[in-house]
């Protein structure tokens, strides 16, 4: 018995390639009613029950691409920062050392009060004001003695400070008028008083009406019998 492919108005349906094998097969596949004797004209027939298999129509498809894989994108935190040194405990502040007093210091100091007396005890014998007793003025007094002392000279111009004048500028004294008295070698204030007032220019320094106040220095120099002291006065008004 042969079979043959026709729609409902009974005209061949025709297809080729591999739709026209796979629709042969399904029809061969499919129940046929060969023996009901059912005509043509019923609007039935095994072959017009053909539907396009899923599996062909997919075939003729091209493949869906892929999509792109993504990559995975972790956001990872900054490195930590390492955490400061812990401060060290700090010492506590030793103790000072107590100073110990230097005998020449103090007997230089008491050689100042004492030129400081004399001085006053001539200005009163030439009905003057006494002078009073500067400390800015006598600290300066100090340097000038010292640094006669250890550059080995006597003089009014140091090579340190320059003139009497410029030192005391050097070191904020303001004055009006100004004076300097200097002596090495006495070892006594009144060694050193004797030898000013027997000095015209020396005497006339402390003598002098215009000044106001002044300043000592007194420093030890040299050992044994040839040690005395550096003597300067400082005046100013």
């Amino acid at each position: 018995m042969k079979y043959k492919l026709t729609d409902k108005a009974h005209r061949p349906f025709r297809l080729s390639g591999a739709a026209a094998a796979c629709c042969a097969a399904m029809v061969l596949a499919a129940p046929v009613n060969a023996g009901c004797g059912a005509p043509p004209s019923a609007g039935y027939s095994a072959q017009s029950s053909f539907v396009w298999p899923a599996s062909a129509y997919a075939m003729s498809k091209p493949p869906k691409a892929k999509p792109p894989a993504q990559k995975s994108f972790v956001l990872k935190p900054p490195p930590a920062k390492p955490s400061p040194p812990a401060p060290r405990a700090s010492k506590p502040p030793s103790a000072a050392p107590k100073q110990k007093t230097d005998p020449k210091t103090a007997a230089d100091m008491s050689a100042e009060r004492r030129m400081l007396e004399l001085v006053n005890a001539e200005r009163a014998k030439a009905e003057l004001t006494p002078l009073a007793l500067s400390g800015d003025l006598t600290m300066v007094a100090r340097l000038k003695s010292q640094d006669m002392r250890d550059n080995a000279y006597l003089s009014h111009t140091s090579p340190t400070f320059g003139s009497p004048f410029d030192m005391m500028k050097r070191f904020g004294i303001a004055y009006k008028t100004a004076g300097e008295n200097i002596a090495k070698g006495q070892k006594t204030p009144e060694e050193a008083m004797g030898f000013f007032m027997k000095s015209e220019g020396h005497r006339r320094n402390i003598l002098n009406p215009a000044f106001a106040q002044m300043g000592v220095g007194f420093v030890q120099c040299g050992s044994g019998a040839a040690s005395g002291m550096i003597c300067t006065q400082l005046f100013i008004g």
